[in-house]
């Protein structure tokens, strides 16, 4: 089936979304049964084959909602945040521009949103205002400076997470040389295991509970905001 027959095929099967709604997602792939991860669930609502990369939904989401599924930790997180999102992801199947459009929206976000988040918590202003004055990222010609800021930070911190993150960064960036490995960057780049981490950090050296609230609700506020957009894309 054509993509554009599939934009058009996809509907919200409403018995099917009452059900996944009456149970918890998880994180994990499963085989065929009464468990989900969200992905999982949006095949199923879909009525499409058993699958985490349904057809009705476009690659580079599914990427990112699998990413950020596995990354939450509790099941009542993932129920919060990504729930709602099932019914609005079906029928978002794209390919081509579109698709990598939105590589470099979740690219983009990563870097000059998330990763300033990050830093922030961690009391590392100057880096989040570095990262947050970068020129938007919409293609690989701007990832030159990325990769040698990434670079310079990895060689500049000591604390352990810092470096981790830093080098982690630097690796993710110099895969990317070209518009054709946009999906595989941006399914790097999705950094909601490296948030979990930072709050784990900030809670150890002692950070106030509303410190770190504050960035998981900016976190959650800008993730979702994302998304909207990305669903939102058009051809």
């Amino acid at each position: 089936m054509a993509e554009s027959e599939l934009r058009i095929a996809a509907r919200v099967h409403g018995d099917r979304l009452k059900q996944i709604e009456s149970l918890s997602l998880k994180s994990g792939s499963h085989t065929p049964d009464s468990t989900f991860c969200v992905m999982e669930a949006a095949a199923y609502v879909a009525g499409e084959p058993w699958s985490d990369h349904p057809a009705c939904v476009d690659a580079v989401i599914s990427d990112l909602l699998i990413r950020v599924n596995d990354s939450l930790p509790t099941d009542q997180e993932r129920d919060r945040l990504l729930k709602p999102l099932i019914p609005r992801i079906i029928g978002t199947s794209s390919g081509g521009e579109i698709s990598e459009r939105r590589a470099w929206m979740v690219i983009d976000w990563s870097l000059r949103t998330v990763l300033p988040q990050i830093f922030r918590l961690l009391k590392m202003e100057t880096e989040a205002a570095k990262w947050e004055a970068m020129e938007e990222f919409t293609s690989s010609s701007a990832l030159a400076r990325a990769r040698d800021l990434a670079r310079d930070l990895a060689l500049a911190r000591d604390r352990d997470l810092d470096r981790a993150l830093a080098l982690d960064l630097a690796r993710d960036l110099a895969l990317a040389r070209d518009l054709a490995r946009a999906r595989a960057l941006a399914r790097e780049l999705a950094l909601a295991r490296a948030g979990e981490l930072a709050c784990a950090r900030a809670r150890a050296l002692g950070f106030t509970k509303e410190e770190i609230k504050d960035f998981q609700d900016k976190w959650d506020y800008s993730f979702l905001a994302l998304v909207g957009r990305m669903i939102e894309l058009k051809p």
